[in-house]
């Protein structure tokens, strides 16, 4: 039953709500993990903080606890919403709080040298250089260059 309702909320997330795959992936992970964490049908506060701590324990990072609370919260409000539930257990919980790592950049220096290393004569080199220079020029993700 709670295998139905993670893919009918799934599937909203990516029509309704415009997530992308990799988050809608992310988010099924996270509450396929969560529910196997469950001891019984009814889901209180205890159980999405136990779970949590669980992560902690295991030595995932905050950003991957941050993220598996963000996907048990709005699957909850998912669920009242559409009536399956009367209340969400992740109302009172609060979001913890995330530390904002400054990325390490690479100096003028490096990025020139980067750039200069493909081999321009082969199409390898070309694609690998465009490559190099849209990443530089956008700061997109790996993932987004692949899609």
């Amino acid at each position: 039953m709670m295998q139905k309702r993670i893919e009918d909320f799934l599937s909203y997330i990516a029509a309704e709500r415009g997530l992308s795959r990799n988050t809608s992936l992310a988010y099924g992970r996270d509450l396929r993990r969560f529910v196997a964490s469950l001891k019984g049908d009814e889901v209180v506060e205890k159980d999405v903080v136990d779970h949590l701590s669980q992560l902690s324990d295991q030595g995932y990072a905050s950003a991957s606890i941050y993220r598996a609370l963000m996907a048990i919260r709005v699957f909850f409000r998912f669920l009242k919403r559409e009536g399956e539930i009367t209340s969400d257990p992740t109302t009172l919980l609060d979001s913890p709080k995330l530390w904002q790592l400054i990325p390490e950049v690479l100096t003028e220096e490096e990025v020139e040298r980067l750039l200069e290393m493909p081999d321009l004569e082969t199409e390898e080199g070309m694609r690998d250089r465009a490559i190099l220079e849209t990443f530089y020029a956008t700061g997109m993700r790996v993932s987004e260059l692949c899609m």
